[in-house]
């Protein structure tokens, strides 16, 4: 493996350690690291789930902004069930896809409403949501807070 994609790799699961919400899940996870190295030691090929995992984290991170992204159309993507996705996801990552991708979508909408220059209906699109209202509903169940308190909370506090 080169030295770049090493790196690239090292930090990919740094970053899943850290997402990851329980001890359980990330005891999974480097459960299935380990012995995705002793396999690669031993000349073996690592693990067909974690690889359609690691696709549909990447999948994930580089494409909820799509208003059109679903579990299916990833499925498809990866040439496997939706069920099946569903339930290597959920065992790997100790959360849903849909959970996963909605985290995602809100920490970058909390990103985006830290500029008190956007409005909130210009960016709305930018995190995966066609509807504004639909959006505001979820941020709210999220974080217990519309996105103008979010972001009137962030003004006070000067975050």
């Amino acid at each position: 493996m080169e030295a770049a994609s090493l790196a690239e790799s090292r930090q990919r699961s740094i970053s899943r350690i850290i997402q990851l919400k329980d001890r359980t899940a990330k005891f999974s996870f480097l459960l299935e690291q380990y012995n995705n190295v002793i396999h690669a030691a031993l000349g073996k090929k690592p693990d067909k789930s974690q690889q359609i995992i690691d696709e549909a984290v990447e999948c994930l991170e580089n494409g909820f902004h799509d208003t059109e992204l679903t579990l299916a159309s990833m499925a498809d993507r990866l040439h496997i069930t939706a069920s099946y996705l569903s339930f290597l996801f959920r065992r790997q990552m100790g959360e849903t896809v849909t959970e996963y991708l909605t985290r995602l979508r809100m920490n970058r909408a909390k990103e985006l409403l830290a500029n008190q220059h956007l409005i909130i209906q210009d960016f709305v699109s930018q995190v995966g949501y066609a509807d504004q209202r639909y959006f505001s509903s979820v941020f709210k169940k999220q974080t217990g807070l519309t996105p103008s308190e979010f972001r009137q909370m962030n003004r006070v506090l000067g975050l």
